[in-house]
C-alpha cells in the first residue's frame, strides 16, 4: 500500500489472515485525490474490495465502501485491508461514507475500532476537484 515495494513486483502483500493467504492489490486513482481501490484476493480470486480516497495536501482520507463476499465475511479480511490503507497513510484524518444500519455492519465497525469519524462524508476541495474531472 502507498509506495510500490520493489521486493513485491506484482503489488500483492501475501499476508496470512485467519489461515488464508491474502493478497491486497491496489488500483491507484486516475488523478490525485481520486478514488483508489484495494482488491482482497484469496487464491487469485477477488473476494472483496474497498474504495477510498486520500489527499496528501490536506492529509485527509475517506473510506467510501467495503465489500466482501458473504461466504468469507467475519474472517478479518476487510479489517486487514482497512489497516493496510491506514498504515500507508499515517497521521491522516479519516472519515467514512454513510454506514448501513445493519447488525453485520455494526459488528464490523465495532470490531474494527475505526479511528476516524463514521458515517460522515466530507470531501476536501481536492477530492471535489477530482470528481469534476472524472465523473
Amino acid at each position: 500500500m502507498g509506495e510500490p515495494d520493489p521486493t513485491d513486483p506484482d503489488g500483492r502483500d501475501g499476508n496470512v489472515v485467519c489461515g488464508f493467504t491474502v493478497d491486497l492489490v491496489e488500483h491507484a486513482p486516475r488523478m490525485p485525490a481520486g478514488v483508489s481501490r484495494v482488491e482482497i484476493r484469496l487464491g487469485g480470486d477477488t473476494v472483496g474490495d474497498l474504495d477510498y480516497r486520500t489527499c496528501s495536501e490536506c492529509r485527509f482520507g475517506v473510506l467510501e465502501s467495503v465489500r466482501v463476499a458473504t461466504a468469507v465475511r467475519r474472517r478479518g479480511l476487510a479489517s486487514h485491508a482497512v489497516f493496510a490503507i491506514l498504515s500507508a497513510h499515517p497521521a491522516y484524518q479519516w472519515s467514512t461514507s454513510t454506514i448501513t444500519d445493519t447488525a453485520e455492519a455494526t459488528a464490523f465497525w465495532t470490531a474494527l475500532d475505526w479511528p476516524g469519524i463514521g458515517g460522515t462524508l466530507p470531501y476536501c476541495p481536492h477530492m471535489r476537484r477530482a470528481d469534476e474531472h472524472n465523473p
